[in-house]
């Protein structure tokens, strides 16, 4: 999965890389909220935003090992981001505003791996008065591994749901759709604006926390 056309389009901080440790492999939903640091199976980091943006969060644990990944906002019990295939190599983006903080949540589900690394990188919008890059998600038809295989190579975001006949492919600018139909690749917008979808998605989980409103109140995750 390359990010480097990304890196192109949009200021990125530098990507900031640690290491997950969990001694123990342990069967369990990785999503279901926030786990204590020191629970059997699960590995945690805290990180804050600097700045809005893109975070990306991806483990590169190979095939070998199986670990799940998954981001929580900090005082909020529901996942905002989760990738858990068969394997390591999971990656989650998700829309940030200046000073979020974010809990980077991985379970090691199963292999002889112990500790993963977990790449941090946040792409920023263009200063104000610049034209946004819009992120959008597509579906792309694809006939097997070589397609697949293609689309990496010109440098797309291919994320880690890939079937038999589609792939879903992150496009983070005019240039990468356009890119996309003049190699010949058909494709189908799942979601046209990323960072709008997932603006709404706060106000509605603000609006459900609210007193007053239904809501049930939230309180404090355990701490990074």
């Amino acid at each position: 999965m390359s990010l480097a056309v990304l890196g192109c389009l949009l200021p990125a901080a530098a990507a900031d890389t640690r290491t997950l440790r969990a001694p123990d492999a342990v069967s369990r939903s990785c999503e279901s909220g926030p786990l204590a640091s020191g629970t059997p199976g699960v590995a945690r980091t805290g990180w804050m935003a600097p700045a809005s943006g893109l975070l990306t969060a991806k483990l590169e644990g190979g095939l070998k090992p199986d670990w799940d990944l998954v981001a929580f906002r900090v005082g909020e019990a529901d996942a905002v981001a989760a990738s858990t295939s068969f394997a390591s190599a999971e990656q989650i983006g998700i829309w940030v505003e200046a000073d979020d903080r974010i809990i980077i949540q991985a379970c090691r589900r199963g292999g002889p791996r112990a500790e993963i690394p977990v790449e941090l990188d946040l792409f920023r919008p263009p200063p104000a008065g610049r034209r946004r890059a819009r992120a959008s998600l597509e579906s792309v038809p694809v006939s097997g591994a070589a397609d697949v295989a293609r689309l990496e190579r010109l440098g797309l975001d291919v994320t880690d749901d890939v079937s038999s006949g589609a792939a879903t492919v992150a496009l983070y600018s005019d240039a990468q759709r356009d890119l996309l139909g003049s190699v010949g690749f058909d494709s189908r917008t799942l979601v046209p604006d990323l960072a709008a979808r997932d603006r709404s998605a706060r106000r509605a989980e603000q609006r459900r926390a609210a007193p007053g409103l239904g809501g049930r109140h939230l309180g404090p995750a355990h701490g990074p």
